[in-house]
């Protein structure tokens, strides 16, 4: 799904989820596997490359 030049950032972010500490229905992962991830903007890494690409709005408040 993600090409090579994505594999750090996937890696990271698997590590991450898979170190994360769950609290209930709260999920934090691991801040030091996440850190280890490309600071590419998420525009930038993915959502440029991307051929199927939708936004919808949401109010996270």
């Amino acid at each position: 799904m993600f090409g090579r030049e994505l594999a750090p950032m996937v890696e990271a972010a698997t590590s991450a989820m898979e170190q994360a500490r769950r609290e209930g229905a709260r999920v934090r992962p691991d801040a030091d596997a996440f850190a280890r991830s490309p600071s590419n903007s998420i525009d930038y890494a993915v959502m440029e490359k991307a051929n199927r690409v939708a936004v919808v709005p949401v109010s996270m408040g």
